[in-house]
């Protein structure tokens, strides 16, 4: 008899509104816990993927721009101490090492001579770090901005020599 209370009793408190759809509760709490991990999932992926191709421009882009800088300086500069002026890129320390960081990069111009490349901050004159600013930005707008058709500079000549004021003259004429 006191079994049969006992089943009564626990059947009685199953029949409640809190146990009655426990399976299906159960049910549906599995299955968006599994549809969350696979999103979750999913998100990881579509995240990788859209770094790779992030990256992917990033070296594409700066292979341009100092293709151009390259081109423009071996155009205008009529020093014959530097051969030609690039960026250089390099990935911050901290960049990238836990997934919620943002990548960053440290650029740095480098001026090479004879195969030999070292930074140009703090190695070259005025004018050099004039022109080198100018030939920067006109790469940057070619490489960005190609359909804009205009280019506002300030006082550009400042600290440039007579031969490097004509031959940026006429390089702005031809671009």
């Amino acid at each position: 008899g006191e079994i049969k209370h006992q089943i009564r009793k626990l059947e009685k408190e199953l029949a409640e509104p809190k146990y009655r759809d426990s399976l299906m509760n159960y049910r549906r709490n599995f299955y968006e816990v599994q549809l969350t991990r696979k999103v979750v999932n999913d998100l990881g992926q579509h995240r990788v993927a859209l770094e790779w191709a992030l990256m992917q421009f990033h070296t594409e882009k700066m292979q341009e721009i100092n293709r151009l800088i390259r081109e423009y300086w071996r155009l205008i500069y009529r020093g014959n101490d530097i051969d030609y002026i690039q960026i250089q890129t390099e990935e911050g320390k901290d960049a990238a090492s836990s997934m919620d960081k943002r990548r960053s990069y440290n650029y740095r111009v480098i001026q090479s001579k004879n195969n030999s490349e070292i930074e140009m901050r703090g190695r070259c004159s005025a004018g050099q770090r004039v022109l080198a600013s100018l030939i920067i930005r006109m790469a940057l707008a070619e490489t960005f901005s190609s359909n804009c058709g205009v280019l506002a500079l300030d006082e550009p000549t400042t600290n440039l020599d007579r031969m490097n004021i004509l031959s940026l003259c006429d390089a702005l004429n031809r671009i």
